[in-house]
């Protein structure tokens, strides 16, 4: 048991560090104690429960699930958002969310992957605050997005809005999401405009992507890069899982 001198020590050294917000420094000169002590004695402090933490959760976020789905899956970080209601409105929250998060964590000079048919992905472009987060790197567009005009316009402008947005260079894959033969796609891969970007794909730091349904939004449908029905039964057949809405992933 600490003798009430030293709690008394304790407790004026914590009053200085953790309301009058002195550092370890200002505290050492202060009271003439070398700094390693004032840091024991900050730890003591709080394993006696002279200083204790109360941190109020705001309503709207999930600190508790987000810390059990980064242990659970070995995440890096999570962002669990609060939709109430579904449709447009959620997609919109999950769009501002992401947005957020790009504004606060991206670094100049990064790789940035970007898919093409996700509706949270467009609503997080809407979001952003136009800013210098990436400048001197690069937006790379993943998937492919060449199809009828409408499709392809809608690709593309999905890459080079979120460039514009974090002052990044874009670099546009001009191919087909999906193409009918092996063939095919060996042809297009020796592309020169396709190996431009496909060769950032191992370089990326960050990828966007939507996480929709098996069955294609209206979106992804009009754009002609979808699977055929049996296809998309043969990927349920080997694994594939259904999934209820739309949602955006980041890694």
């Amino acid at each position: 048991m600490a003798r009430v001198d030293e709690l008394r020590l304790m407790a004026k050294v914590a009053r200085m560090y953790y309301i009058q917000e002195l550092n370890q420094q200002a505290i050492t000169e202060k009271l003439q104690l070398h700094q390693s002590t004032i840091s024991r004695m900050l730890k003591k402090a709080r394993t006696l429960n002279l200083v204790r933490f109360n941190i109020a959760t705001p309503p709207g976020t999930f600190a508790d699930l987000e810390d059990q789905l980064t242990s659970r899956f070995d995440l890096k970080d999570a962002v669990v958002v609060d939709c109430p209601t579904e449709g447009d409105a959620m997609v919109r929250d999950l769009g501002a969310a992401l947005a957020y998060f790009l504004e606060t964590t991206l670094k100049p000079g990064k790789v940035v992957g970007i898919s093409s048919w996700s509706r949270s992905l467009f609503a997080m472009v809407n979001a952003l605050h136009p800013g210098d987060y990436c400048a001197d790197g690069k937006v790379v567009q993943i998937l492919g997005g060449v199809g009828n005009v409408g499709s392809e316009f809608h690709a593309i402008h999905l890459a080079q809005r979120l460039a514009g947005s974090i002052a990044a260079k874009p670099v546009l894959l001009q191919s087909p999401a999906v193409v009918g033969s092996a063939e095919a796609q060996r042809v297009l891969s020796r592309d020169p405009v396709v190996q431009e970007a496909s060769v950032l794909f191992e370089k990326l730091d960050l990828t966007l992507v939507g996480i929709g349904s098996m069955e294609p939004s209206r979106m992804l449908a009009v754009s002609g890069n979808i699977f055929s029905r049996e296809e998309r039964a043969e990927l349920q057949r080997l694994g594939a899982v259904f999934v209820a809405s739309e949602m955006s992933a980041f890694s």
